[in-house]
C-alpha cells in the first residue's frame, strides 16, 4: 500500500463525460473563449480548466488551439507561464511556517518545479540556451591569419606585416 507524503486527501476527481463534437463545443462556447483563456493566463492548466467544464482536455485543448484564438492563446501562454514563476518565487518566501532543512528543501523542489512548468509554458523560462555564433549579418565566422616572423638574432633588418623592409 502506498503512503502519501502529505495528509491531505487525494483529490476527488470528477466524471468526465465523453460528448459528442458538437455537444462539447457547445459547452465550452457556452463558458466562453474569453473566461477559458482568463484562467489559463492566471495559471489552470487547460486539464483542470477542462475538468470542470466537464469535457475532455483534448477536445478543449483543440479549441484554444484554433486559428482564430492563436494570438490570445499564445498572451494566454505567457501570462500562464508567468502566473507558474510567480507561484514558484510564493512558494520560496515561506511567510509564517517554521524553517527547517525539511521545509526549505520541499519548497525548493517546488519552486523548481513550478519553474518547469513556467519553461513548458513560455521558453522565455526554459533552461534550454542555444548560442548561435554567426559573422556579420548571419554570414558565416571569418577567420584571417596573420604571420609574423621577428627575427631574434640581432640583424638589422625587420620585416614588416605589410611586407616592407625597415633599417634600425
Amino acid at each position: 500500500m502506498l503512503q502519501t507524503l502529505t495528509n491531505e486527501a487525494p483529490a476527488k476527481r470528477t466524471q468526465v463525460i465523453r460528448y459528442a463534437k458538437g455537444e462539447a463545443l457547445a459547452l465550452i462556447e457556452q463558458h466562453g473563449i474569453d473566461r477559458i483563456l482568463e484562467r489559463y493566463s492566471n495559471g489552470e492548466t487547460l486539464a483542470e480548466i477542462a475538468q470542470s467544464i466537464q469535457i475532455s482536455a483534448q477536445s478543449l485543448t483543440a479549441y484554444v488551439n484554433r486559428s482564430a484564438y492563436a494570438l490570445d492563446y499564445a498572451c494566454a501562454k505567457d501570462c500562464h507561464a508567468e502566473a507558474w514563476a510567480d507561484r514558484g518565487w510564493k512558494t520560496l518566501q515561506m511567510e509564517g511556517e517554521d524553517v527547517d532543512s525539511a521545509t526549505v528543501n520541499r519548497a525548493r523542489y517546488k519552486e523548481q518545479h513550478c519553474r518547469w512548468r513556467a519553461g513548458i509554458a513560455s521558453s522565455r523560462y526554459s533552461e534550454k540556451q542555444s548560442v548561435e555564433l554567426s559573422g556579420p549579418n548571419g554570414s558565416p565566422i571569418a577567420q584571417s591569419v596573420v604571420h609574423v616572423f621577428v627575427p631574434a638574432n640581432g640583424r638589422d633588418v625587420v620585416n614588416t606585416i605589410d611586407g616592407e623592409t625597415l633599417d634600425k
